[in-house]
């Protein structure tokens, strides 16, 4: 019988409980845990709120069994807004898609 791969979820380190809320200039771990022990591959690609590409498939850390991660550094000259997450993984010859979204925020002093 072959496995259903799935990604399960996709964690954004976030600094907020409601929404998943960065600040311009900080960096944060992205994770997604599948439902399989090990991957061919796990890929990451953020597109900015104009969809231009600011990581393109980059390779994810496996941390452990099921879990992999990648650290994104935002900088300070980036577009406030809404940014999506790709995530690309093979597993025996088939992807697996997902996608999950963040924003991204200029950090006032107020």
């Amino acid at each position: 019988m072959p496995i259903n791969v799935k990604i399960s979820n996709i964690f954004i380190n976030s600094n907020t409980k409601t929404r998943t809320i960065h600040y311009l200039g900080s960096s944060f771990d992205i994770t997604a845990i599948f439902n399989v022990a090990t991957l061919t591959s796990a890929k990451i690609t953020i597109l900015d709120p104009t969809l231009v590409t600011k990581v393109n498939a980059a390779n994810m850390t496996k941390q452990v069994d099921k879990v992999y991660s990648y650290i994104y550094q935002t900088v300070s000259t980036d577009l406030n807004g809404i940014y999506v997450i790709q995530i690309t993984a093979i597993y025996n010859g088939k992807t697996i898609f997902d996608e999950k979204t963040f924003e991204l925020v200029k950090q006032t002093n107020d």
